[in-house]
């Protein structure tokens, strides 16, 4: 009977010892964030449209956080000809220490090709101003048509 109770006893210490909650560890380290950018599947329709393959980015410096966007192939959905617009905005959604913010970056499109490629800021203009070290979560980004407010491209994929 005594063994069948420190048995008992010892098991029914290692389970608990075994859920007891570990100390909070930092998040992994991260060094950076992609997508390709895909056809919008809400909403109306822009006049211009991505032809070819696209991507964005996020990447982490020392005290900064560059966002980086590449173009190619937008065209007027009218007469397929290579897309000049000013004042695209690309849109990052990103979550910060349970806070969540649009970011915004303006540029242009020339020749079918976005002129202005990447767009960096400061640590402590990110919601909350997080320290070094933080998580920052990158829900997803969009690119909008200047001047008609109309998404033309998603982060996302395509199926095949």
């Amino acid at each position: 009977m005594r063994t069948r109770v420190l048995i008992t006893t010892l098991t029914l210490s290692l389970a608990l010892v075994s859920v007891a909650p570990a100390a909070v560890q930092p998040p992994p380290k991260a060094t950076g964030w992609k997508s390709t950018l895909t056809a919008s599947v809400s909403g109306p329709p822009a006049t211009i449209q991505i032809t070819k393959a696209s991507k964005v980015g996020v990447k982490p410096s020392a005290n900064n956080v560059t966002f980086s966007l590449k173009l190619s192939g937008v065209t007027n959905t009218a007469d397929d000809t290579a897309a000049n617009t000013v004042m695209n905005t690309l849109q990052v959604d990103v979550q910060v220490l349970n806070t969540f913010q649009t970011l915004n970056f303006t540029f242009d499109l020339l020749n079918g090709k976005n002129v202005e490629k990447k767009f960096t800021m400061t640590n402590a203009s990110l919601p909350t101003a997080p320290a070094a070290g933080a998580a920052v979560e990158v829900l997803g980004a969009r690119v909008i048509q200047g001047g008609t407010g109309r998404t033309f491209g998603v982060s996302g994929i395509t199926l095949k």
